[in-house]
């Protein structure tokens, strides 16, 4: 039964070991490779980059949402581009937009103030006739939205100034003399579109129609839209954090952390003897599940983030330390080692569920309405407030149970001896 108990053990271990070494270190497999930890994008804070907010200058215009998605997608489309496919780019709020690009030293663009302007600078839009001739320029176009026609097809209707009307008209009467010849649209030197003129447009209001879709009609809409930038934007925030710094916050971080929690093992050890054991093992489970599903569900960590992963070995410590507390309580009231550990697991798990459930609420608030590295924290907080809640209750509670039937009477590795009132380890109340 020992010998069970000890190869169940060690096969746990085992499996622990090698888990946080895949995820730590990565495997390859002929070609192919496993490195979860190279799937967790790193925050401004630990890489070092500029991030910006930008607010609508005018709030009160119409079809608010419709332009700020616009302006995000040239946002990424831009960035992207100059090879800053790492950058995050969300909306805050109803009327701003946050813009977080990590520099390195493989970035194209090293200067933060640089990529603020080229950011900021306007979507170049063009109508290209078939010759390639420019007929009329993205600053003349009034609108661009999407619309139904009178049989229920998607299309996108547009609208020019007075002067681009005109050139427009020549164009288009040109092209249907020509066989209904095409007039290209083309945003940021990519053509985005390229309809057949069917009839002459004489006073700039016209219509794009195709198998659109209403995603489809809106997105090209909007797309249309950017090179005449309907949408006004202010720079209401901006910071710039070097490299050096970025990478000077991760090491001491991750230096911090392991220092932290190697001296959290030894004292659980010497506190708690194999109940600390077991929950140092249970600690080292938590800290691999946690990074493998932020590498898994692709949460950004940053600084504040690496707070709330520590702040969740906190959780998971302290609620062992209540579970110890009331095992020793249950073995002084004359229970065997067994029985004592069965009932203070069963008394300590609602009080950590409940203090768990009501840091979970501040989590979700957190997630809800914070922005930028506040919501880093919040996601890596929930996560970890789960992960910890299983390692307490269930991970433990599993080696615990292992270690008692390696070692069932032998009650000075569980609890200090002349503190504890003497009870049999076969004795007592089941």
């Amino acid at each position: 039964m020992k010998v069970r108990n000890l190869l169940i053990l060690l096969l746990v271990l085992l499996i622990i070991a090698s888990s946080a070494f895949v995820v730590i270190n990565g495997v390859s497999f002929g070609v192919k490779e496993f490195r979860p930890m190279k799937a967790i994008s790193l925050g401004l804070d630990l890489t070092g980059g500029v991030y910006i907010v930008y607010q609508a200058a005018d709030p009160s215009i119409d079809d608010l949402d419709t332009k700020i998605e616009g302006a995000m997608k040239i946002f990424r489309t831009r960035l992207d581009d100059k090879g800053f496919t790492e950058a995050t780019i969300t909306r805050q709020g109803a009327d701003r937009i946050r813009v977080e690009v990590p520099i390195n030293k493989t970035s194209a663009i090293q200067d933060p103030s640089a990529i603020v302007d080229f950011i900021a600078t306007p979507a170049h839009l063009v109508f290209k006739d078939s010759d390639g001739n420019v007929v009329v320029e993205g600053e003349d176009l009034i609108s661009a939205t999407a619309a139904s026609d009178s049989s229920g097809q998607y299309v996108v209707n547009f609208e020019m100034n007075e002067k681009a009307a005109t050139a427009f008209a020549v164009a288009t009467q040109k092209a249907v003399a020509n066989n209904n010849d095409y007039i290209s649209i083309v945003l940021d030197n990519v053509e985005i579109s390229r309809p057949n003129v069917n009839s002459v447009i004489p006073n700039g209001k016209g219509y794009i129609e195709g198998n659109f879709t209403l995603e489809s009609a809106q997105e090209l809409a909007m797309q249309i839209e950017s090179g005449a930038l309907p949408l006004e934007l202010k720079v209401l925030e901006q910071q710039s954090i070097s490299s050096t710094l970025g990478d000077e916050a991760l090491e001491k971080s991750i230096y911090a952390g392991i220092i932290g929690f190697i001296v959290l093992m030894i004292f659980m050890i010497v506190v708690y003897r194999l109940p600390g054991l077991a929950a140092d093992i249970a600690l080292c489970a938590y800290t691999t599940i946690v990074l493998f599903l932020l590498a898994l569900f692709q949460i950004q960590l940053t600084l504040p983030g690496i707070a709330g992963i520590i702040l969740g070995i906190g959780m998971a410590v302290d609620a062992n330390v209540v579970i110890f507390s009331r095992f020793k309580e249950e073995y002084r009231a004359g229970k065997s080692l067994r029985a004592a550990l069965k009932t203070g697991f069963s008394k300590a798990a609602t009080a950590i569920t409940d203090s768990n459930v009501t840091t979970m609420i501040a989590a979700i608030v957190l997630a809800m309405f914070g922005t930028g590295s506040i919501k880093g924290f919040a996601y890596t907080l929930a996560l970890s407030i789960v992960i910890s809640l299983i390692s307490a209750l269930l991970i433990t509670q599993g080696v615990m149970r292992l270690l008692m039937n390696i070692f069932p009477k032998q009650t000075g590795l569980y609890l200090r001896k002349g503190k504890e009132q003497t009870a049999e380890a076969e004795g007592g109340a089941e």
